[in-house]
């Protein structure tokens, strides 16, 4: 796979020997799915690298990108149909009490649990019977409190992080995000992580059953579907996930160079973070067709590729 490529590249796994980075830290900045039709092998593997590399005393960190955000929501427009396929046979395989042990792994069973739209959850079950047959096991599993978006992007993935003197973060950060200080970092990767398992804000649940109906909450309201649940910082065009102000000059797409202004507003966001001494940012999102790029003195980088 191209994951297995890129790690072999950076010297830090092996097919024979497995992790071989010692205590390299690496981190991937998300994007895992919509990649093509190894999604479930790509996160099995991560979460088999991330072990190793933290019992040799590496660390493999892994973040969530916007494609994850977009599974979560139940967005499947981006699904190869070789990944739909592998969700459903993985589904059948792994829903068999009396499946081999080798079975199970070859299959990546310890990320499989039952499938099925959360008790009154209307407009999934709606979602569920308009979509074709193929694409329902990968829904399911990465929709907001599915098994994958809860037990691994929801308790093991991160919204951003610094290492060091460098931020690391899918699309990038602005200042009006980071204001105010520890707590909102901290609290966005809550926020998120709480989304990812399925946990939904009430109020919300609330306005969105009047909304709909037209009605107060009582016993009957169905459960708030999970892309009204999704945290603004989720879908904010700023935000972690979906910004490309540091990183959209270098796409072929749209020409150009990051200028002064772009510089000094990254300046100014290293400058608010509530951890001294950052001086870079590292992003992927927007594709760079050259390989990786710097920009601002060193303080910016992009580094996804083709290969993601």
């Amino acid at each position: 796979s191209k994951l297995k490529e890129a790690l072999t590249i950076a010297r830090v796994w092996d097919d024979t020997q497995g992790w071989i980075g010692g205590s390299t830290v690496v981190v991937q900045l998300g994007d895992q799915v919509d990649r093509g039709d190894d999604e479930l092998e790509v996160t099995a593997l991560l979460r088999q690298v991330a072990l190793q590399a933290k019992e040799a005393g590496g660390a493999l960190h892994i973040l969530l990108g916007n494609h994850e955000i977009m599974s979560a929501q139940g967005d499947i427009r981006y699904a190869t149909p070789g990944a739909a396929a592998r969700f459903h046979d993985w589904n059948q395989t792994c829903s068999e009490p009396d499946r081999a042990s080798s079975m199970a792994e070859e299959h990546h069973c310890d990320l499989w649990e039952p499938l099925r739209c959360p008790d009154k959850d209307v407009h999934c079950q709606r979602q569920l019977m308009q979509m074709p047959a193929i694409h329902r096991s990968r829904f399911l599993a990465l929709r907001a409190g599915g098994p994958i978006a809860r037990n691994v992007w929801g308790k093991e993935r991160r919204t951003m992080l610094v290492i060091g003197d460098t931020l690391f973060v899918h699309g990038g950060i602005d200042q009006a995000q980071i204001a105010g200080g520890c707590s909102v970092l901290d609290g966005m990767d809550r926020t998120v992580a709480a989304w990812m398992e399925g946990q939904h804000d009430a109020a919300k649940a609330s306005e969105f059953w009047t909304r709909v109906t037209g009605r107060p909450v009582g016993p009957e309201a169905p459960a708030i579907p999970a892309e009204y649940s999704m945290p603004p910082i989720a879908g904010d065009q700023h935000g972690p996930f979906w910004n490309r102000v540091f990183a959209m000059p270098h796409d072929s797409q749209y020409g150009g160079s990051v200028g002064p202004d772009t510089c000094r507003r990254l300046d100014e966001t290293l400058g608010a973070l509530p951890v001294e001494g950052v001086r870079r940012m590292v992003v992927g999102h927007t594709v760079q067709q050259g390989g990786i790029v710097e920009d601002c003195r060193g303080a910016g980088w992009g580094g996804s590729s083709v290969v993601k």
